[in-house]
């Protein structure tokens, strides 16, 4: 499976983890799924893990265009993205600020310090 979806924390934290090769189809079809659990409350985080991605694509307009608008009622937005791929760091963040909503993102290195990170947030 290319991204595994699921409730890191029913109704509160959303996970989505990418596999080693990402399409804009996996982009594009895990911003809706993930939209569709975060209207399933209100201030629900989500954690997108890019630890395994080796492969992705880098033009900037397609993966805009291939993620959907966020839904308002969002908690914060965090994103896993290991050290050693400065593309894949800058691509990540780069899609992670158009799925934040009012500045509510951050990246971190390990997937234990995103959680740590919500864990501390309201």
């Amino acid at each position: 499976m290319a991204v595994e979806i699921t409730w890191l924390q029913t109704e509160r934290v959303v996970l989505s983890r990418f596999g080693e090769t990402v399409t804009t189809e996996d982009i594009r079809n895990t911003s809706l799924a993930v939209d569709a659990l975060i209207n399933q409350g209100v201030g629900v985080h989500g954690i997108t893990d890019l630890s395994n991605v080796k492969s992705f694509p880098a033009n900037l307009t397609k993966i805009q265009n291939a993620l959907s608008v966020p839904p308002s009622q969002r908690g914060w937005m965090v994103m896993v993205i290991p050290e050693g791929n400065p593309l894949l760091q800058f691509v990540g963040s780069y899609a992670g600020h158009l799925r934040a909503i009012d500045g509510r993102f951050r990246t971190f290195r390990t997937f234990a310090a995103a959680v740590e990170f919500l864990h501390h947030t309201r």
